[in-house]
């Protein structure tokens, strides 16, 4: 199991999690026999890093710029040392009954199945990444709208209440209140994305943001309430607003 993050200066970071079935294989890990391997390719850069551990889970951090777009990440377990005579109940059965073989450093013991990443940082990023604050002198003091024709979604505001808004973002306090912006911006994308006339968005790198948020979360957004996605893709903000009950303190 693999999944891609990304750390505070936006670089990559696979996130891994090795599961073998075969427990001889488990056994050879252990005493340092085999090893796992995990091969990182992205053919738009180039880029093809090669890491092995003995440790089932982990992550490999890469260099910023090293991934765009498609990658794709192999994993192994490949002999550290030579091994005479391996055989396994779990051999083909081509091989034949008793098959057995001498192995050398690096031969294959397991390999998974390629799996395949598109990395876009905006797509990795926070949810908020994708929206931006914009001050516009002509909007009436105390309103907001949405403006989505861009790769960012832009939330507009007059500057006197941007000015404020920011200060209110900068507060321990007060942060959790402007909770109710994003998600009025969140459940709006949402039901432009739903609507059938916005498939022409789809190009666009919130759009793309959004959809792989929503994809993550298991959920089909053509059969999506806007509504009640946009709460759990904020993790559920009435939560970080209201004190905390009785049973939490």
């Amino acid at each position: 199991m693999r999944a891609f993050s990304m750390d505070k200066d936006d670089a990559p970071v696979l996130s891994f999690n090795f599961m073998i079935n075969e427990e001889h294989i488990n056994e050879l890990i252990k005493g340092r026999t085999a090893t796992y391997v995990i091969e990182i390719y992205c053919p738009t850069t180039f880029m093809r890093r090669v890491f092995s551990t003995n440790e089932k889970q982990g992550e490999v951090l890469l260099k910023k710029g090293e991934l765009y777009r498609r990658v794709e990440v192999n994993a192994f377990v490949v002999c550290a040392k030579t091994i005479k005579n391996y055989s396994s109940r779990n051999f083909n059965k081509e091989f034949g009954n008793g098959a057995s073989f001498n192995l050398m450093p690096g031969d294959v013991l397991a390999a998974a199945d390629t799996e395949i990443y598109y990395w876009d940082t905006e797509c990795v990023a926070p949810l908020y990444s994708v929206f931006d604050l914009v001050a516009i002198d002509s909007m009436t003091e105390g309103m907001f709208e949405i403006d989505t024709d861009g790769d960012r979604v832009k939330i507009q505001m007059h500057q006197r209440d941007k000015s404020r808004f920011d200060q209110m973002r900068k507060s321990r306090e007060l942060k959790p209140t402007t909770m109710f912006v994003y998600f009025s911006a969140v459940a709006e994308v949402l039901r432009q994305m739903k609507d059938a006339e916005s498939e022409g968005g789809k190009d666009k790198k919130w759009y793309r943001a959004i959809e792989h948020k929503v994809n993550e979360m298991g959920k089909a957004l053509s059969s999506a309430d806007p509504f009640r996605l946009a709460q759990e893709l904020l993790c559920r903000p009435l939560g970080l607003i209201l004190p905390p009950s009785d049973s939490d303190k």
